[in-house]
């Protein structure tokens, strides 16, 4: 079995945290050491093998004959904007109808009313390395969606390159605001205003807190994928132009969002969730704002699952993989291939991290 020297003075840190410690100091590659999703499973659920992202990742545009097919429902968007310019996730969704679930307050269990979240969408926009983003693009995916019929709600964005945005959506009349994802502290509420005989006087955007709750956004899209509620396009064409990782990017993105200490989300070192939090604001911003439209329709039709056959055949893949390593397991190459394995399983709650603590691995404990 390898063994890591320690020096004395980084002893106290290592002892802290291993997983990190080996992780950002040992250059031990790993997905996420607190993972935020667990369910593997759910993620691949959510995804409609039945429809295609409409989103053309190559040139950045819509099919010209995709319109909307439901004007009578809100819309509501969120973008992610990378720090360092060079790419943005978005995505749009909507809740054609709201579901009826069970929640634990304290030692009560209450039933509430929630959106099941339809995702029109989930888009990408990226440049080469050195470049810098035209940030044009992003006001005029938003007209252009509202010239194919969509009702737009809300718009929002993170903190970062988006204060000329906004402006140019405000002059148009979208209501559109500032939306933190890594670390939500108050979620953006449309709130009507009357006349005092009732009629519509205008709206107003309301901001309201999330009593620390930093986790809030992320939690909207987590807690509908668990439920069942989610709704995602698949995306052949992502899944061909990156055959290094050849699955949809809320799934990678999502094995690579960690818990922080402080109760937020964000992702690793060697990992980036820009996709996910676009979906995650916009979730967010459907969950606090999409009218109640009735309960599920009778014609509505569940998201259309990975062929049966080749997804029992990857499970044995990954298992055999899996089992494989863990036993004849001698060096990190073989811990590393554990991970790597992991990252593409689908079932039930194994993840990357459970798997690099599981008792039968032997490097669980690295030597001093």
């Amino acid at each position: 079995m390898p063994v890591i020297a320690v020096p004395a003075e980084l002893r106290r840190n290592f002892l802290a945290n291993r997983g990190e410690f080996i992780r950002n100091l040992a250059c031990w590659p790993m997905t996420s050491l607190r993972p935020f999703y667990r369910k593997l499973s759910t993620l691949y659920a959510a995804i409609d093998a039945g429809r295609e992202n409409p989103w053309d990742y190559v040139h950045k545009r819509f099919p010209s004959d995709w319109e909307c097919k439901n004007p009578s429902v809100f819309r509501y968007l969120h973008f992610d904007l990378a720090e360092n310019a060079d790419r943005v996730g978005f995505s749009m969704c909507c809740a054609p109808f709201h579901v009826t679930i069970d929640v634990t307050i304290g030692d009560q269990v209450d039933e509430i009313r929630a959106p099941y979240l339809y995702f029109d969408f989930v888009g990408a926009i990226e440049v080469s390395k050195g470049d810098e983003l035209d940030f044009s693009m992003i006001p005029e995916t938003v007209f252009e969606l509202r010239r194919r019929g969509f009702p737009i709600d809300l718009v929002t964005f993170d903190r970062f390159q988006s204060t000329f945005i906004i402006q140019i959506l405000q002059q148009e009349g979208i209501h559109v605001g500032k939306l933190s994802i890594d670390r939500t502290a108050y979620k953006i509420v449309v709130k009507k205003e009357l006349k005092s005989n009732g009629e519509l006087k205008g709206w107003k955007l309301q901001r309201v807190s999330t009593e620390k709750q930093y986790a809030d956004a992320h939690n909207a899209l987590k807690d509908a994928t668990y439920g069942e509620r989610c709704n995602v396009p698949a995306w052949t064409d992502w899944i061909q132009r990156h055959p290094l990782e050849p699955q949809h990017p809320m799934v990678t993105e999502a094995l690579g969002a960690e818990t922080g200490d402080d109760g937020t989300v964000d992702h690793g070192p060697f990992s980036t969730i820009d996709i996910l939090s676009g979906m995650a604001g916009a979730a967010y911003n459907c969950q606090n704002n999409a009218i109640d439209l009735g309960d599920r329709p009778n014609s509505w039709q569940s998201p259309a699952q990975m062929n049966p056959q080749g997804l029992h055949e990857q499970k044995l893949a990954n298992f055999a993989a899996i089992q494989a390593a863990l036993e004849n397991a001698s060096s990190m190459e073989h811990v590393q291939a554990i991970m790597g394995s992991a990252r593409f399983s689908e079932w039930g709650d194994i993840d990357t991290y459970e798997l690099e603590r599981s008792e039968t691995n032997p490097f669980v404990e690295l030597g001093l």
